[in-house]
């Protein structure tokens, strides 16, 4: 009956079996077994996917919030006992792992020294199941239903500039004037979005420089090589500083979030579920303190940039 529920759950035969830890023939079986003992046909089959019989989209009504009370007592009897060890995999795009996870991850394995990270860079929906992937940390939120997520931070960007560029360059009033610009750009942007009067604008990007990682780009903005679009906390520090400027600093750009990804489950396995907390509280602290760095750079900033 478990294996029915995940058959139906998983639409394949191949990844239920998977899921299941059991060869496909194994729970063809099962299945066969199944609609033998109750007398129904379950499962419409086809060579591509399954679905339920109306006999058995009821079948699966009654059984399922049996088995997830029952999974749900089993995971709190081991958490009573599970200490925070073992291992936990994450997916990650390469350079958000770089500029903001990695840090982090370092933090908790210093507070949990039984437990071990491992990493990879290719994430896909279907990966997820295939792979066990724990947890994920994206910039585009999930669409598979069986996936849950939590936004971690919203990032708000902002255009900046060396003052060496901009003294040899030009400064720049107006947003059609951007164009015209060297810009520094990661790899995927061929254009740069702004709301003005309420509108999404798109500016090309006339790419001088571009690669994956933020930090580089702000660190060829540094050095005068054109124009870079970053979040915020990478920069607010330059601003101060007076190594950036920012440039057309009243240009609405779109905010982007990052979001924690794990599995559909009411209780993660107790090592899981406590790098989930943890990375949920460093997002809290993280968000504070981007607030107060921006509220700082704008005050010591206001007014330096001439016409707003």
């Amino acid at each position: 009956m478990r294996a029915f529920c995940v058959i139906l759950e998983e639409r394949t035969m191949t990844r239920a079996a998977k899921r299941l830890g059991v060869s496909s023939p194994t729970l063809s079986r099962q299945l066969a077994d199944l609609e033998a003992r109750v007398g129904q046909r379950l499962l419409h089959r086809n060579s591509k996917s399954l679905s339920a019989t109306e006999a058995g989209l009821r079948f699966f009504e009654v059984l399922k919030p049996c088995f997830d009370q029952l999974c749900e007592q089993i995971a709190l009897l081991e958490a009573e006992r599970e200490e925070i060890a073992g291992p936990i995999r994450i997916a990650c795009p390469e350079t958000l792992f770089l500029d903001y996870l990695h840090e982090r991850l370092c933090l908790f394995l210093e507070k949990h020294p039984k437990v071990n990270i491992h990493v990879s860079y290719a994430l896909t929906e279907a990966s997820f199941v295939e792979n066990r992937i724990d947890l994920a940390v994206v910039v585009t939120p999930p669409r598979d239903g069986r996936l849950s997520q939590v936004k971690l931070v919203e990032q708000r960007s902002s255009l900046v500039a060396a003052p060496s560029y901009l003294a040899r360059a030009g400064q720049i009033l107006e947003l059609q004037q951007l164009a015209e610009h060297d810009h520094l750009a990661l790899a995927f942007q061929d254009h740069w979005h702004f709301y003005r009067d309420g509108e999404m604008v798109s500016v090309p990007t006339r790419v001088r420089y571009s690669c994956e990682s933020m930090k580089a780009l702000v660190d060829a903005a540094v050095r005068g090589i054109g124009i870079a679009l970053v979040p915020d906390y990478f920069t607010d520090e330059m601003v101060r500083s007076g190594q950036l400027m920012r440039v057309l600093p009243d240009a609405a750009v779109p905010a982007t979030g990052l979001y924690l990804v794990s599995n559909d489950r009411k209780l993660l396995p107790t090592r899981i579920a406590a790098l989930k907390a943890f990375l949920i509280d460093q997002a809290k602290a993280f968000e504070l303190e981007q607030d107060r760095s921006t509220a700082q750079t704008n005050k010591a900033s206001a007014g330096s940039f001439g016409p707003r």
